[in-house]
């Protein structure tokens, strides 16, 4: 479901991950699944109240403006020795990397008392490239650049509504 604000804005379609329970929606705008959407009666892109809609949800919808952020991580941080050779090893260096990036996130964000935990909602997470797409305020996109790992922070065009 989407709220009237939401309905106009066209979603990527690109597979994303629900916020509230982790299962897949259709776009990567979208922070939350059906069902979950269903069940809090909060629109899917900015998650503010369907019955009410001037009354903010949980998710992004209350509180500042957020962007949609890239990031890219610098597989040379995680990588030790030389460049793996072969498709496969590539694909398992690259896996390992992005999984000690974002345990390395998720503590650099626990480690931030001026960063609400509420300010980064990863929206998807691109394994093979090594980059995340994360929604959160410049100002924590702008701190999250001196990250060790991130190669790029860098916005998309998409500016989730307030």
């Amino acid at each position: 479901m989407r709220c009237k604000k939401c309905t106009s804005i066209n979603v990527v379609s690109a597979i994303g991950h629900c916020s509230a329970c982790g299962a897949l929606t259709s776009s990567m705008m979208y922070q939350l699944c059906d069902q979950c959407s269903k069940n809090k009666n909060e629109c899917q892109v900015c998650r503010v109240s369907i019955s009410n809609p001037q009354t903010p949800g949980t998710g992004s919808g209350s509180g500042p403006t957020k962007t949609s952020y890239m990031v890219a991580i610098d597989t040379d941080h995680y990588l030790p020795g030389g460049a793996p050779r072969g498709s496969d090893v590539i694909a398992v260096a690259l896996q390992g990397a992005f999984a000690s990036f974002k345990q390395d996130l998720a503590a650099w964000i626990q480690g931030r008392s001026h960063v609400p935990h509420s300010d980064v909602t990863v929206l998807t997470e691109l394994p093979r490239i090594c980059t995340v797409v994360v929604e959160c305020t410049d100002e924590t996109a702008e701190s999250m650049k001196s990250m060790p790992g991130v190669a790029l922070v860098a916005p998309i065009e998409h500016k989730f509504p307030s």
